[in-house]
């Protein structure tokens, strides 16, 4: 009998306004390897709080090959209530907003220590035969309760917020934490890089280390050499100088990305080399209120400069 995967596609399924960062990436990747293989039956669960646009979402995955949709629906008044509390969150001082979120984690804690996943019962509709023969795939989130009976496998990327208080506290990675307090040695992760086993083992020391397997990313197929005029478009249609060498930074524009510093450095650099034939391009998806960060940053640059 084959293997029966479940994978966890909430990550696509909640794209909005095509904001991607690498771990979509790694997600998108995944989910059209399993669609390829003929050895796996796949199913899709995704958890979102709309559905019509979650099925857009995914329906370019589905166009060759039919998945059943494991779609729960995220109850409408709760995701109401968390946009609320964000938003109120917000505007509350900072040290207000770390006390009320460090002491939600703490019940939440509390909780999660009640719970053995170990003795978690089988849902009622998978046969013992189907959960012996199943596994849980995650590309991001934590596995829902409903299939903690399962083998688990998960993809790890960092442990930021363990480590830095700015993120621990931030009311946006309670799913992170949430994730943490889940993980024994019941999974299987996936590790993007031996420093982020290292960093996973030295703030959860009950996970064991052959638990987590080294596997760094790779290359997507789409990465290869092409025909000048195809680079002469993307240059066009990112406003990239076609008379100029460029520098091209791909992440997520925030905080722990250090762009302020390495814009500093760039200026730095042109300005001490008198160098007129180098710009600067920053790509990827980015926090609202970052952009206004990095734009004071550039504006206090020389005019020259800042147009680079």
């Amino acid at each position: 009998m084959g293997l029966s995967l479940i994978y966890d596609a909430t990550l696509i399924a909640n794209v909005r306004g095509g904001k991607r960062t690498g771990t979509f990436f790694v997600a998108d990747a995944l989910l059209k390897e399993f669609l390829r293989r003929d050895d796996i039956s796949l199913k899709i669960y995704c958890r979102s709080g709309d559905e019509k646009q979650a099925r857009i979402n995914l329906a370019p995955y589905l166009s060759k090959k039919n998945c059943e949709i494991i779609f729960v629906k995220r109850h409408f008044f709760g995701v109401q209530f968390r946009l609320f509390v964000k938003a109120v969150l917000r505007v509350l001082p900072k040290f207000l907003t770390t006390f009320l979120y460090s002491s939600a984690q703490k019940i939440l804690a509390l909780k999660q220590k009640a719970v053995v996943p170990n003795k978690v019962v089988p849902n009622k509709k998978e046969s013992l035969e189907k959960t012996e023969n199943c596994v849980f795939f995650s590309p991001f989130f934590a596995p829902p309760k409903e299939y903690l009976h399962l083998a688990k496998f998960l993809v790890i990327y960092d442990a930021i917020p363990l480590i830095f208080d700015e993120y621990r506290n931030n009311p946006g990675n309670y799913w992170f934490l949430e994730l943490t307090r889940k993980l024994d040695e019941g999974y299987t992760c996936f590790a993007n890089s031996a420093y982020t086993k290292a960093d996973f083992l030295k703030h959860l020391p009950h996970l064991k280390p052959e638990n987590i397997i080294v596997t760094p990313l790779a290359c997507d197929e789409r990465f290869k050499p092409v025909p000048e005029d195809k680079i002469t478009a993307a240059r066009q249609k990112y406003k990239i100088p076609s008379d100029k060498k460029y520098i091209f930074s791909l992440c997520t524009l925030e905080p722990r990305k250090n762009l302020l510093r390495t814009v500093k450095c760039f200026a730095n650099f042109i300005s001490k080399n008198n160098i007129d034939d180098l710009v600067f391009v920053l790509g990827g998806a980015h926090w609202d209120r970052f952009i206004s960060i990095l734009e004071n940053e550039i504006g206090s640059l020389d005019k020259n400069i800042k147009s680079r």
